[in-house]
């Protein structure tokens, strides 16, 4: 009986470490496209003259170089604030299961007290009917 009751409290603490878990997986992937949202690279190009030798003579040129930034992915941040949403829900469901498992353990737990008594008393009458005997 005291091993059901205590089951029974693995299962109700177990719906919130489930949602636990959820939660921290979310927000590592929101962590990881956090990191996506802005980028080092080439963000354009521009002209640049510059000079050459052509045999004897010097001539100029112009070339493309690129030019470097920060280039911002609205699609990494999109995916970084479903990511966040999603472990702030998984969150709330933790903190309601929660919530909704401690009147249900603090009972189990207040039956389990009661039957462990009910067990020793029961142990104790055992033992003065075998000297009885």
């Amino acid at each position: 009986m005291v091993r059901g009751y205590q089951v029974q409290i693995g299962q109700v603490n177990g719906i919130a470490s489930h949602y636990e878990q959820q939660r921290q997986q979310y927000q590592s992937q929101a962590n990881y496209w956090n990191g996506r949202i802005y980028t080092w690279g080439v963000t354009s190009y521009r002209w640049e003259a510059y000079r050459y030798k052509s045999g004897k003579r010097w001539k100029t040129g112009h070339r493309q170089v690129p030019v470097y930034g920060w280039i911002h992915s609205p699609q990494a941040e999109a995916n970084r604030n479903a990511m966040q949403q999603a472990a702030n829900v998984a969150a709330q469901m933790r903190d309601a299961a929660n919530q909704q498992g401690k009147p249900v353990v603090a009972t189990m737990q207040a039956q389990i007290a009661a039957t462990q008594q009910k067990i020793a008393n029961l142990q104790q009458e055992v033992a003065s009917l075998k000297q009885k005997q």
